[in-house]
């Protein structure tokens, strides 16, 4: 993969979690909690349980590992934060709240040409995740997708996009790895 098809994959992934999130937040805000099939709720009501009762057997500890969060690495980071980390989160960069109006939903076309356009603004921290990808982990990543939709490597409109987006929000293991992927990559 090179630089240009990664840095579209890296704006459609947090494109299609930022967003997905977004409608979710949404349907939450008016969906009908009695209007809920038995199994959605009883799903529902799983994922809450799981999320309470977290304790340390059950947690997974690997998305810690390597952090030293008391030691001189830490420290260091905190003293003097990377040029590559300077500049705005992808949320950030594109400032939907100031066109849309808060809590009003915006389109996906907008959305997603508010994300190229921001492009140049995350150029650091593309850079950053280019820099630390494992490519081989991306590319077993991206091989593991369903056939079918545009790629996710090359420029799409938000019609190209809407299947990804309805695979993402179905969480199709996949996507959802692959998205998570990519999001790990992001400094903080």
């Amino acid at each position: 993969m090179d630089r240009d098809a990664f840095e579209h994959l890296y704006l459609h992934a947090h494109t299609l979690a930022e967003f997905g999130f977004m409608r979710a937040m949404a349907g939450l805000a008016t969906t009908d909690i009695a209007a809920l099939a038995p199994a959605q709720l009883a799903a529902n009501e799983a994922d809450a349980q799981q999320m309470l009762n977290l304790d340390a057997a059950s947690f997974d500890w690997s998305a810690l590992e390597g952090v030293d969060a008391f030691g001189a690495e830490a420290v260091a980071l905190d003293a003097a934060p990377a040029a590559s980390y300077d500049g705005p989160t992808f949320t950030e960069a594109l400032a939907i709240d100031d066109e849309v109006g808060g809590d009003a939903l915006p389109e996906l076309a907008n959305y997603l040409a508010r994300a190229h356009a921001a492009r140049t603004l995350l150029a650091g921290r593309i850079a950053h995740s280019w820099a630390t990808v494992d490519r081989q982990v991306l590319d077993d990543a991206l091989a593991a997708l369903p056939a079918g939709p545009s790629a996710l490597t090359g420029p799409l409109s938000a019609d190209e996009l809407a299947p990804w987006l309805a695979l993402y929000e179905q969480r199709h293991p996949a996507l959802e790895a692959l998205v998570q992927q990519i999001r790990r990559l992001e400094p903080f």
